[in-house]
């Protein structure tokens, strides 16, 4: 029986949750398919199926996710939890919003929290409004991504908007008077007929109060951090053993940033990244990009056309950049033992 099955709403973001998982001790494979989920070995404590529904028509990952909860129902997984972008990446169209809602109706549940908070890297949120450092999440970088807008810090009005559900909030003043206080409140609201729940999150330790709140709940939804507090209800391990899944590379390795967002830049110019170079091409407009295609798909045609052209210039492994001469030729093109994205 597993301990936690985790829905990720992206291949991307359910290896970020396995590896997190595996740094607390936690056995997590990552399986593309709830059909895997009969592969499993019996060392696993968790799993993540790692799907492709942040941005496909609402009822195309409606029933996707109905799917995966059914299978992980099936090997009776004792909690599931929905994992999405620590920035809410969603129109008033979906997928959070349907997806959560669908979810619930799988496995049988009257309510469910909604809390993408994730304090470690400065995600928070404050009286339902989501924060990026110390910027309101429609005050930041996200209000001009072209497929997801993120023009609205109001996590409760966000959400509303996409589901048919009542959507109410759990504010910090009652997460911190304890368990109990917040579990009353949750009841009230659920006998009023609403069942998702955005919850405040400032730290670690309102992260700790959460996870134990919903510990025994069929599912729980956020972005990448609830799933450790999670396993520090079930798991106890004062020294997790470190595992190493990749085999060291015997040549080069290459790194490709699928994000223009300034966390992902400024990692690109810190060590030991600023000094290695692959190829060096301006941030991509995907918004301009897209206008070229036809409006069907057009935002992946783009992604795609920009990523193979940018394959196109990888000449050479990470290499110094006065260290290229003896790759420097398209034959070595494509010679990478592990290409990360």
């Amino acid at each position: 029986m597993l301990e936690l099955g985790i829905l990720a709403d992206d291949l991307t973001g359910g290896m970020m949750v396995a590896s997190l998982l595996e740094r607390e001790g936690v056995r997590c494979p990552l399986v593309t398919s709830p059909d895997a989920l009969d592969t499993l070995s019996a060392d696993a404590e968790a799993v993540v199926i790692g799907r492709n529904i942040r941005l496909i028509p609402a009822d195309e990952a409606r029933a996707d996710a109905t799917r995966s909860a059914r299978a992980l129902r099936a090997i009776k997984t004792k909690r599931v939890y929905y994992k999405y972008c620590a920035t809410f990446d969603s129109t008033e169209e979906g997928n959070i919003g349907p997806i959560t809602e669908a979810l619930m109706e799988a496995l049988d549940t009257d309510r469910t929290i909604v809390c993408p908070a994730f304090p470690e890297y400065s995600v928070t949120i404050f009286q339902g409004r989501l924060f990026l450092g110390s910027t309101p999440l429609g005050d930041s970088f996200k209000q001009h991504d072209p497929v997801t807008p993120m023009t609205n810090s109001n996590l409760v009005e966000v959400m509303q908007a996409q589901a048919h559900g009542k959507v109410g909030l759990l504010p910090h003043g009652t997460l911190i008077k304890g368990k109990a206080v917040t579990s009353d409140a949750i009841d009230k609201q659920v006998k009023a007929g609403i069942g998702m729940f955005v919850i405040d999150a400032v730290d670690d330790d309102d992260a700790t109060r959460i996870a134990e709140l919903v510990t025994d709940w069929p599912l729980s939804t956020g972005a990448d951090a609830m799933p450790m507090f999670l396993a520090r209800t079930f798991h106890q391990e004062e020294s997790p053993e470190q595992r190493t899944l990749l085999p060291p590379s015997p040549g080069g390795e290459a790194v490709i940033a699928g994000s223009c967002a300034p966390n992902t830049l400024a990692r690109l110019l810190s060590p030991p990244l600023r000094t290695l170079r692959v190829w060096n091409e301006p941030r991509p407009n995907w918004a301009v990009m897209a206008q070229r295609h036809s409006p069907t798909n057009s935002w992946e045609k783009a992604q795609s056309c920009y990523i193979t052209s940018a394959l196109e210039n990888l000449w050479w492994p990470v290499a110094k950049p006065r260290d290229r001469s003896s790759t420097h030729s398209k034959s070595n093109r494509f010679r990478y033992r592990h290409l990360i994205i």
